[in-house]
């Protein structure tokens, strides 16, 4: 599994920053699936604001709900380009997950409740600094 630059950040231009932090991500990423045995495919790489308020008004449709743009999470690594959610429907990646792994490859990941059909990996600890994390 390897994704480009112009996958992660689609129509973006990214600064140097941003690309140093996207080829990390990429770099751990690829490693840790390697070793898994897995190949997914990035479903969603860096968020602009305008992308990340997007991603959370069709989350709220999905579900139902009003959409409260209070409830947008605006500090996301989606948007410092340092996490990418890649495909996991069958949830087979996540169940291979484990603390000690992410550990070994510096990663840390939401917790596979939060992602039925995906697995969302980054580089920079959350809050908790659990390597699994309740987004």
């Amino acid at each position: 599994m390897s994704f480009t630059l112009k996958e992660y950040f689609r129509d973006y231009t990214p600064n140097d920053d941003q690309i140093r932090s996207c080829t990390e991500l990429s770099v751990r990423a690829w490693r840790l699936f390697n070793e898994l045995g897995f190949d997914p495919v990035l479903t969603s790489g860096f968020r602009t604001k305008e992308k990340q308020i997007a991603v959370y008004k069709a989350k709220a449709l999905t579900e139902g709900v009003p959409f409260d743009i209070n409830k947008v999470p605006m500090g996301s690594q989606h948007m410092k380009a340092c996490a990418g959610d890649f495909s996991d429907p069958g949830g087979l990646i996540n169940n291979a997950i484990t603390d000690e792994l992410l550990a070994k490859h510096d990663l840390y990941r939401e917790h596979p409740m939060y992602t039925f059909n995906w697995v969302h990996l980054q580089t920079v600890p959350p809050r908790s600094g659990l390597r699994t994390f309740k987004p």
